[in-house]
């Protein structure tokens, strides 16, 4: 256990301002400089809200402190269960956990892990290069985890360790005991709950980011006025046409992502294994490719459903029925090819991500770790980079969805566009859609994470 000096030069370290206290704030900018490079800022801010709340004891008004005695009380529990998972890994009972022992451990979670990711693993914890982890490396990782039982604890060592390539778009590798314990069910529906109640909420913003897609560059109109014209057409709950279709798509999506996944790391022959970072990146780009394929149609009943005039369509089957009469089942893939394009978006993302990482470790050799603010900094210029180099593809893509003339392409819609509007014209909605990435991404993170309490997820 730790001595009392050590406890106190640790609590210090967290007590930027030396109050005495620590707050929500000093705790996120320890866990950023720490160890957590491979971590983005959203992934920070979930761990160090679910430490800080097994931290807090008191409260002063509407900002949380932590004293020393909260400190030492945490840290000490913490400890003492982070020991007992330490000698049920370490076999020999040497005080020392090897490869062999790592090796065996996932192997009774049903991972199979090879000696390079066994390494990883390894370098991720080892401070001496011998790699092999004694108790205090092992501590010292593992101190400020919210986890007690030996599976919880692995599968954080797990995910701390093997960063996802575009969360977003690859489904998680769920180990043959999550699988076994519902845990990778209760996990799909967390995320698509969290979606609805995202898509939802944003759900105006996404309308008129449509309507200025098909419209914008021939009306010159803005969002105030798209939102000011929708309103007057059909009321304020006109906002929210294509709603229910957008979130009922949220859960055949994510399902065969799921089951595509799966059966794409069969073909591969890693069926049950921690697929390596490239593996990962092709398998869910395939596997969401074979989602994307499958629910196209839905996106474009959303398109049409969002742009439909009062008394229009009469409800969801009421629009498949008068698409499918008019143009055959063709017109419930237009815009296809855009579409699967515009997965290049991730790889653009994932790029500017890590090179504006490297270019600051450049710049910056004495402090390699990036802050809090430049990990944002970085991760929303990438996002945002990537999103305009592809939004001229999505516009052109909404266009030929939202099309009942047979003889539009992309050729076609691309010179109307600019004939309208110039270059600026395939970029109509694009504020409207940046408008909502931020409110959605907070809104889904604070969601998923109160479903998650609820439906007894820990990871």
């Amino acid at each position: 256990m730790s001595t009392n000096s050590e406890l106190r030069n640790l609590f210090d370290k967290l007590d930027k301002n030396k109050d005495g206290k620590i707050d929500f704030n000093e705790l996120r900018e320890y866990f950023n400089e720490s160890n957590l490079d491979n971590l983005k800022p959203n992934v920070v801010e979930t761990h160090t809200k679910k430490v800080f709340e097994l931290m807090s004891s008191s409260k002063d008004g509407n900002r949380v402190h932590l004293n020393f005695r909260d400190f030492v009380d945490y840290v000490t529990e913490t400890d003492k269960k982070m020991e007992i998972i330490f000698k049920d890994l370490d076999l020999d009972k040497n005080g020392i956990i090897d490869r062999e022992e790592i090796k065996t451990g996932f192997e009774n979670l049903g991972i199979i892990l090879s000696n390079s990711q066994i390494d990883k693993l390894l370098k991720n914890i080892d401070k001496n290069n011998s790699l092999q982890i004694d108790w205090k490396e092992w501590r010292d990782f593992f101190r400020f985890t919210p986890h007690d039982k030996i599976e919880e604890a692995l599968r954080y060592w797990r995910t701390q360790t093997f960063v996802d390539y575009a969360d977003q778009s690859i489904p998680n590798d769920y180990t043959k005991t999550e699988k076994q314990s519902g845990f990778w069910w209760r996990n799909l529906v967390a995320g698509g709950l969290a979606g609805a109640i995202s898509r939802t909420c944003t759900a105006p913003l996404d309308r008129v980011k449509i309507f200025l897609q098909v419209h914008g560059a021939e009306t010159k109109i803005g969002i105030v006025q798209a939102f000011k014209n929708m309103i007057k057409e059909g009321g304020v709950k006109s906002l929210w046409r294509g709603n229910f279709i957008n979130v009922l798509k949220i859960t055949p999506e994510s399902a065969i992502k799921f089951a595509a996944y799966e059966q794409i790391k069969i073909l591969m022959g890693q069926e049950g294994e921690q697929l390596p970072p490239f593996q990962k990146f092709l398998s869910g780009t395939l596997a969401g490719f074979t989602a994307q394929t499958t629910i196209y149609p839905m996106e474009v009943l959303k398109t049409r459903l969002a742009l439909r005039r009062t008394g229009e369509f009469n409800g969801i089957s009421d629009c498949v029925r008068k698409i499918y009469r008019k143009d055959g089942i063709k017109a419930f893939y237009r815009g296809y090819l855009l579409n699967t394009l515009g997965i290049a978006g991730v790889g653009i993302d994932l790029a500017i991500y890590e090179t504006l990482k490297n270019k600051y470790r450049q710049l910056y050799p004495d402090n390699p770790q990036p802050d809090v603010f430049s990990l944002l900094l970085i991760a929303n210029t990438a996002s945002t980079t990537a999103m305009f180099s592809t939004y001229p593809m999505f516009m052109i893509r909404t266009r030929m969805q939202s099309s009942t003339n047979p003889s539009d392409n992309i050729l076609s819609i691309a010179k109307r566009v600019y004939s309208s509007g110039g270059i600026s014209g395939f970029y109509k909605g694009a504020l409207a859609n940046l408008a909502k990435v931020a409110p959605a991404a907070s809104i889904g993170y604070i969601s998923y994470e109160q479903i998650s309490k609820y439906l007894g997820l820990n990871r």
